[in-house]
């Protein structure tokens, strides 16, 4: 029977702790990267009642590594409890903790 390699535990650091809420996003792909821009929502110029739309971020990743966040976030939307929480512990929701 072959041994399965020990789990090791990983600590998670923010380097910000800051958060910003996005209701807008921007995707741009090429072959090689998903690029994803962020934005709060549109806004009006007052000086010219033009309507833009700010990015505040912006993430880029493999394909690879887009196709995880969809698998996470999919699970997360349908409500599975089998999502990993920010200490890698599964099984527990935000709502639960509380």
């Amino acid at each position: 029977m072959e041994k399965k390699p020990e789990a090791k535990r990983i600590t998670i650091r923010y380097t910000d702790t800051s958060v910003l809420f996005s209701s807008q996003f921007l995707v741009n792909s090429t072959p090689e990267d998903i690029t994803v821009g962020f934005s709060s929502g549109y806004m009006k110029d007052p000086g010219t009642d033009e309507m833009s739309l700010p990015i505040h971020s912006r993430i880029a990743m493999t394909h690879a590594g887009a196709k995880r966040l969809h698998e996470l976030l999919g699970k997360i939307l349908a409500g599975s409890t089998d999502v990993p929480d920010s200490n890698g512990i599964k099984g527990v929701s935000d709502d639960q903790k509380h």
